[in-house]
């Protein structure tokens, strides 16, 4: 099987047949208008998809993962992801040559067959089954008017790529429970969603959880701030420090960055050692920035790339702060930083 880039596929359209003789119509000798034109009768929308119509994605993981749902019925994790052209679509329907991906996942099971739940209360994702595809493309969906779906096709594939049959009824699920009012996608609502809302000053504890081992991390810098009189130590796990040389961090580095009060002398002013440094007083904040596919869900202006922050007490606990992480680390790094302050610190590291 000839497999795709993550781009809009060329489309054949198909003839119609026609009838009236070798050419298909008869022409009027004085109009030269058609006359006993017959249009082939189409059929239905196949079980399944159309894997002679859309091929696999090749390259959909590096595109936005948009939203993901727990399917409570079928003790199921499913990741939605959409390409450029499905995100940049106009309010209300989206443009030819959109293309959104549906990976499939087992939960992950407990030991009486229930769904291991995570932090935040959802499914584990455990085990990827199946990629499923639907894509819009122009001369897409020439079926039977009572079993198409506008301009989509659909199709399954194994997590290798391969084709994989199925006698799903894509068309009809997606038409009856979907709907042209939200162009057969069910989770259109989420799709419209994407990058509407500015980013939250004081980052997300929502999707950011406390690294309980990042004491573990590679210490990367520690930095005297004159400005408030503090010490910052920055750690940064194994992932950031393996793709800090290159354009950006890879997906799941996380850094973090101890804040301490600097010890004062009478004169409030902060003592130095023998290095002229400043000597740590007290641990107050523990600020987090983690780096995952899906990530970033703000508008273009305020997100920082696939970035999140937040911060938390020195016990771990989430904490409330009106900073604004997003527009500091946005305006205030080097070109080439991928938002961050001490990209180059970590990058010398051995």
């Amino acid at each position: 099987m000839t497999t795709k880039l993550w781009l809009p596929c060329s489309v054949l359209l198909l003839a119609v047949a026609c009838g009236g003789g070798e050419s298909g119509s008869e022409t009027d000798s004085d109009t030269g208008s058609e006359t006993g034109t017959d249009t082939a009768a189409l059929e239905d929308a196949p079980l399944g998809g159309n894997h002679d119509l859309v091929d696999y994605p090749e390259g959909y993981q590096d595109t936005a993962l948009y939203t993901t749902v727990d399917k409570v019925d079928n003790m199921q994790v499913r990741r939605m992801f959409a390409n450029d052209v499905a995100l940049n679509s106009p309010a209300g329907t989206l443009d030819f040559g959109s293309v959104v991906v549906m990976e499939i996942w087992s939960a992950m099971l407990d030991g009486s067959g229930q769904p291991v739940l995570d932090d935040q209360g959802r499914f584990i994702a455990d085990e990827l089954n199946v990629v499923a595809l639907m894509e819009k493309q122009e001369g897409f969906g020439n079926y039977t008017p009572e079993t198409k779906n506008a301009e989509w096709e659909y199709a399954f594939f194994t997590p290798g790529g391969e084709d994989m049959s199925s006698d799903l009824d894509c068309y009809g699920c997606h038409g009856e429970n979907a709907g042209p009012s939200k162009d057969y996608i069910f989770t259109f609502d989420e799709l419209e969603a994407w990058q509407t809302n500015p980013a939250p000053m004081g980052g997300t504890t929502d999707l950011l959880n406390f690294p309980d081992d990042y004491l573990s991390y590679s210490l990367a810098t520690t930095v005297d701030r004159e400005d408030n009189k503090q010490v910052r130590d920055v750690y940064a796990n194994d992932i950031a420090v393996a793709s800090a040389d290159g354009n950006e961090f890879d997906r799941g580095s996380i850094i973090v960055m101890e804040i301490y009060s600097a010890q004062l002398d009478m004169n409030d002013e902060p003592i130095l050692d023998m290095d002229n440094r400043y000597i740590k007083d007290q641990l107050s904040i523990i600020a987090v920035m983690e780096k995952q596919q899906g990530f970033g869900n703000y508008t273009p202006e305020t997100r920082n790339g696939e970035w999140e922050h937040a911060f938390f007490t020195p016990e771990g606990e989430p904490m409330a702060s009106e900073a604004d992480c997003y527009g500091c680390h946005r305006d205030n790094t080097e070109a080439n930083a991928d938002f961050v302050f001490s990209k180059n610190e970590i990058a010398a590291l051995p």
